[in-house]
């Protein structure tokens, strides 16, 4: 088995043995937030260094709640890194938060669907 399979199982396996129930709100209020009045808007190194703080591999397994990355990506066991970055950009655009205008579906439901996907992502060393 793989050490990396082996290493998220047992991480997995913490986390459901504490069964914190997953709360986005919660979680979303403790990130800091970005004024780009006094802050700017920054280079592109600092949006990337940024996009990858934004979830660690932590918060992504609490995120997931026991579900496979794999199964939340609806990706094949073979699926390769452009595979795997094709499905989330999809689903990313599916259930991304500020379209729901568009897709109908609730503020909550979409927020929390959106988390799910980037866990998995980066779970799945997208970041």
């Amino acid at each position: 088995m793989n050490p990396n399979a082996t290493g998220f199982l047992l991480i997995l396996e913490i986390i459901m043995k504490q069964k914190k129930k997953f709360d986005a709100e919660a979680l979303d209020a403790k990130r800091p937030r970005y004024d780009p009045e006094t802050e700017g808007y920054g280079s592109t190194k600092d949006w990337r260094r940024a996009f990858g703080e934004r979830m660690g591999l932590e918060e992504a397994l609490e995120v997931m709640a026991g579900r496979g990355p794999r199964a939340i990506l609806e990706v094949s066991e073979n699926a390769g890194p452009a595979d795997i970055q094709k499905a989330y950009r999809k689903l990313a655009r599916q259930y991304h938060p500020d379209r729901i205008l568009e897709t109908g579906y609730t503020e909550q439901f979409a927020r929390a669907k959106f988390q799910e996907i980037q866990a998995a992502y980066v779970i799945l060393g997208g970041k």
